[in-house]
């Protein structure tokens, strides 16, 4: 009996917010898996629509469903409460407008039990597969081989591969790296990532398994510069600062571009959004561990000053403000 095992092939996890016109098309691409090993624990991150009552009517999909509600909080939280009531081997994110295709989970326990038969397994902490859009393209780039044994601080400073992937995570490790509980409507999942890249490997298929849109409402919109610095305040500076204590170096040897563009974004998203910058057990100086992103913060402060004043000045001038 699914529903009593404390051994199921996956995992689903899905954060709902205000998704009602999307959420059955997933449930309907769930039903059409070959192998139904798996449990789907949906979170409705406080949606105002008719999530639930749709949710709540799902019948005949021949998996267990679990259905929680939760305040607005933020994917990765949802993430959080998922991982509460998580019983499967692997976990598995899913996005509330996406769908799969129909081996999807097959693959993925085929793929798994390849794994779980090497005498390394235990350093193993998923797979990675591809995303495809609507055209059937693979979203971003390809991984350098087929199968290739990896981690995703390699794949992205080493192998440069980018754009949206996808696949399961062991459940016991994905407990180990919680995101934090910072609020914001959304925490970087690479902070989680990558530091799961810095213990345990993954290996990586060619092969598309989940159908990726972006919506108008997604978190993935790309947004201006300037939209940015007063976006999802709290979550970015949180994320930034696990970037640069944790993997200043990776950024350093092999992007030094975006080694010395995040500490002035995380320092001017401080400066407009007027967060404590050297004062109080909360001043981004004091969080920043590592010298030479400290360094960079510390001197593009009076650079913001002018550059406050010069665009306040202007602003007035020109009567954008009173």
């Amino acid at each position: 009996d699914a529903q009593e095992s404390r051994g199921l092939g996956d995992v689903y996890k899905r954060q709902v917010y205000n998704r009602a016109k999307t959420i059955q098309a997933t449930f309907e691409s769930l039903k059409r898996q070959t192998v139904k090993d798996f449990e789907w624990i949906v979170i409705n991150d406080g949606s105002s629509d008719d999530s639930e009552k749709i949710i709540r009517n799902f019948e005949g999909g021949g998996f267990p469903i679990y259905y929680h509600y939760q305040t607005n909080q933020g994917k990765h939280i949802a993430q959080n409460h998922a991982l509460d009531v998580a019983r499967g081997e692997l976990f598995l994110p899913l996005d509330s407008d996406d769908t799969v295709v129909d081996d999807a989970v097959e693959t993925i326990v085929n793929e798994w039990n390849k794994i779980k038969s090497r005498l390394d397994f235990a350093e193993y902490s998923g797979l990675g597969f591809h995303c495809k859009d609507e055209t059937g393209q693979i979203v971003g780039t390809p991984w350098p081989e087929d199968h290739i044994v990896s981690n995703d601080l390699e794949m992205y400073f080493i192998y440069k591969v980018r754009g949206e992937k996808w696949g399961p995570i062991r459940t016991d490790i994905m407990n180990e790296f919680r995101s934090p509980a910072i609020k914001g409507k959304f925490f970087s999942e690479s902070t989680v990532w990558f530091q799961i890249a810095q213990k345990y490997k993954k290996a990586y298929i060619n092969k598309a398994l989940r159908l990726y849109e972006i919506h108008a409402d997604s978190v993935s919109t790309k947004k201006t510069t300037i939209q940015k610095l007063f976006f999802n305040v709290d979550s970015y500076m949180a994320a930034e600062v696990i970037y640069l204590n944790l993997f200043y170096d990776w950024y350093w040897k092999y992007s030094r571009r975006e080694a010395i563009i995040h500490p002035l974004r995380l320092a001017a998203t401080a400066f407009v959004n007027k967060k404590p910058f050297w004062c109080g057990s909360e001043a981004l100086i004091k969080k920043v561990k590592r010298f030479f992103p400290r360094l960079l913060i510390a001197f593009s402060y009076p650079v913001l000053l002018v550059v406050g004043w010069v665009f306040i000045h202007k602003a007035r001038k020109n009567r954008w403000i009173q």
